[in-house]
């Protein structure tokens, strides 16, 4: 597989409508950019989602919420619809989501330390664990449009999820999909053979995984297989300090019920470790295409 240019390929994402979360904070405006620029460059509508606290749904209160969000937004030549909803903020994100018929949800973090480092917040961590609708966390200041994506693989049916997902949502980009390896007991044996043998093994797995999902050959001349030595979070990460303006694509194992709480302890980590935005596609149910007058689209299963 070798990966195609951005014009190479077909330019129709499947988002129609994005869902962008605020709170009206500073920290917003690097999501808050991410989201404008990517209705623009799909002609997507993007509806303004601020939730108010409880009690705290006066005429006058929303009325303040409106204006602040029309001022960042008028002059952007963009389709928009305000929302202004009470309830608790993940929940209410979720349902609104729904409710708009929302492809893809753009959110922030919820600070920047000191150093420099992020706090993803406890809304967004709930948010990503329960919903079925992409979630794109913003970190990085949006410069340019996003030029390559790197998705995460360990041949699982999550990671296959995130990566059909990433191929409808982004058409023209393309792909580093990134599987990351560990030569077992590589102090007490041969390195270099282990490392071929290991790297080999790994590869079959790869072209394996690629063939299972029956991919078109324009998507698959997108895809370009990385197979990296070293753990997950280290190796990922390593390679997407390597890339321009990429956004991680990273599958999730979230479930249902009493074990609701889980997203998987390495996406998890990612998320924690990645400097760059990341996208936060839930595997845990499947996704299905759905026709309508403006072509292919994704819809999540409730």
């Amino acid at each position: 597989m070798t990966a195609a240019s951005p014009e190479s390929a077909p330019h129709t994402s499947s988002v129609r409508t994005i869902l962008f979360a605020t709170d009206l904070t500073a920290r917003c405006d690097r999501p808050l950019d991410r989201a404008i620029q990517l209705a623009q460059q799909w002609d997507a509508k993007l509806v303004l989602l601020h939730v108010l606290e409880a009690q705290s749904d006066t005429p006058e209160n929303i009325a303040a919420a409106e204006e602040r969000i029309r001022q960042d937004i008028e002059d952007t030549g963009i389709r928009f619809e305000i929302d202004i909803a009470e309830g608790r903020v993940a929940e209410t994100v979720e349902a609104k989501a729904a409710e708009h018929d929302a492809d893809l949800i753009v959110t922030g973090v919820a600070r920047f330390n000191t150093f420099g480092d992020f706090v993803l917040g406890h809304e967004v961590d709930k948010l990503i664990r329960k919903t079925n609708i992409p979630v794109l966390i913003v970190k990085a200041k949006p410069r340019t449009p996003y030029q390559q994506l790197l998705v995460t693989t360990d041949f699982s049916k999550p990671s296959q999820n995130a990566l059909e997902t990433a191929l409808d949502l982004f058409p023209a980009l393309p792909i580093d999909l990134a599987n990351a390896f560990h030569v077992p007991f590589e102090g007490f044996i041969k390195a270099e053979d282990a490392l071929a043998e290991v790297r080999a093994e790994q590869n079959e797995y790869a072209q394996s995984f690629i063939k299972k999902i029956e991919l078109d050959p324009e998507n698959n001349e997108r895809i370009t297989l990385k197979l990296l030595d070293g753990t997950t979070c280290e190796a990922v990460c390593r390679h997407a300090n390597s890339l321009k303006n990429s956004l991680t694509v990273v599958g999730t194992h979230g479930r249902g019920g009493i074990r609701a709480a889980m997203i998987g302890s390495v996406a998890e980590a990612l998320l924690e470790t990645l400097p760059g935005d990341v996208l936060m596609i839930r595997g845990a149910k499947a996704r299905k295409k759905v026709k309508d007058t403006g072509g292919t689209r994704l819809s999540a299963l409730a």
